[in-house]
């Protein structure tokens, strides 16, 4: 049965069989969202995403299997928060088959869920709408002292003022109860602007053209975008500071000139590569990880991207150009971790984090750099 034979039958559905079978398929699209938020836990937990070829589990599921941003980061949340509170992993997954849970709600509170707190909040912010989640969130779990120590938004202070008569309220077994789809906010990784390399050789380096990749063009040179920020509160503090300091600057040239000083702070100083190396590797690169998985798909992540050596110093890798290659954080770790094996890498960051260093030997992770 083709589109249009199956479009007809459904017109010839009676009102009950209609509901019925609406009533069917909503329950089936909440199984398998539950069912796929399972599965992405376990996706995310064992980074199964670098050996496809891609630099986060949010790459692939938008470059690889399409989805939106925003339908991507609300089951990346929602699966990093039964990863985080194995204990609520039940609670979440019924309730979203239930219907008494959406993902969007769960997005919204997903960050400010912890295994003590998870119980209630789950069964306070069920079948709310979008609004009466932001109010509760405002009420329940900002606060200004946490708002002075930076972790927490203008926006969700503001919240808190809106009068409970604006918001209407939804009784529990209402149709369309569930929170808007709309009320997760993205916090997408973009994808910065590159130029197509050659095709990908033996170890991970460019050898011959291949067929053109169409990268997010960057705006045309002497071309503006509009942005839009949420800020904490010490964030916040900072950039009206910068205000008083150049009150005959608009806040475009502030934000400009602050963003110029850190890539200048972050351009090189401290790389055992020179400047003129680096360059060269990122020119031959394409400004593009060099990853490329075994079914032949090369990562698509141009931003975040560091100078990895192909044979570690550690192991007597030289700086020579034909020694060194463009690979992304998660990739870079993942060669790291086929090196030197993945629990002496964890204990290195880990102590790192701590601030403490328990090898002598040789860092065996790659230069880290932005491009320039």
């Amino acid at each position: 049965m083709n589109i249009k034979e199956w479009m007809e039958s459904i017109r010839g559905l009676g009102q009950d069989e209609l509901v019925t079978a609406l009533n069917r398929v909503c329950k089936g699209e909440r199984r398998v969202q539950a069912a796929f938020i399972g599965h992405l836990a376990g996706f995310e937990e064992r980074k199964v995403f670098r050996e496809l070829g891609y630099g986060s589990s949010y790459q692939w599921m938008t470059v690889g299997l399409g989805m939106s941003e925003a339908t991507a980061n609300r089951r990346i949340q929602v699966a990093r928060l039964i990863s985080r509170c194995e204990d609520l992993a039940e609670p979440v997954l019924t309730g979203i088959v239930s219907g008494d849970l959406s993902l969007a709600t769960l997005g919204m509170i997903a960050s400010h869920v912890t295994p003590e707190n998870g119980p209630r909040m789950l069964s306070d912010v069920a079948r709310k709408p979008r609004l009466l989640v932001e109010r509760y969130l405002a009420e329940n779990i900002v606060d200004f002292r946490r708002l002075s120590a930076g972790n927490s938004s203008f926006r969700v202070v503001q919240l808190a003022r809106v009068s409970q008569s604006e918001i209407p309220e939804v009784e529990p077994g209402q149709a369309g109860a569930a929170a808007s789809p709309t009320g997760a906010e993205i916090d997408a990784e973009r994808t910065e602007n590159a130029h197509e390399p050659a095709a990908i050789g033996s170890g991970g380096l460019l050898s011959s053209p291949s067929a053109p990749w169409q990268p997010v063009e960057a705006p045309p040179q002497g071309s503006s975008i509009r942005l839009f920020v949420t800020l904490s509160g010490d964030g916040a503090r900072d950039f009206l500071r910068l205000r008083e300091l150049f009150p005959w600057q608009d806040l475009s040239q502030i934000m400009a000139d602050a963003i110029g000083l850190l890539r200048k702070a972050r351009d090189l100083p401290g790389s055992r590569l020179p400047r003129g190396i680096q360059r060269q590797v990122f020119a031959r690169d394409g400004h593009r990880c060099t990853f490329v998985s075994d079914d032949g798909i090369r990562c698509p992540e141009s931003g975040r991207l560091q100078i990895d050596h192909i044979l570690p110093k550690a192991k007597g890798g030289s700086d020579a150009i034909e020694n060194l290659r463009l690979l992304c954080a998660a990739h870079n770790q993942l060669m790291a971790e086929r090196h030197f094996g993945r629990e002496f890498i964890r204990a290195r960051m880990e102590a790192r984090r701590g601030g403490s260093d328990p090898d002598p030997d040789p860092d065996p992770r790659p230069v880290q750099t932005g491009s320039s």
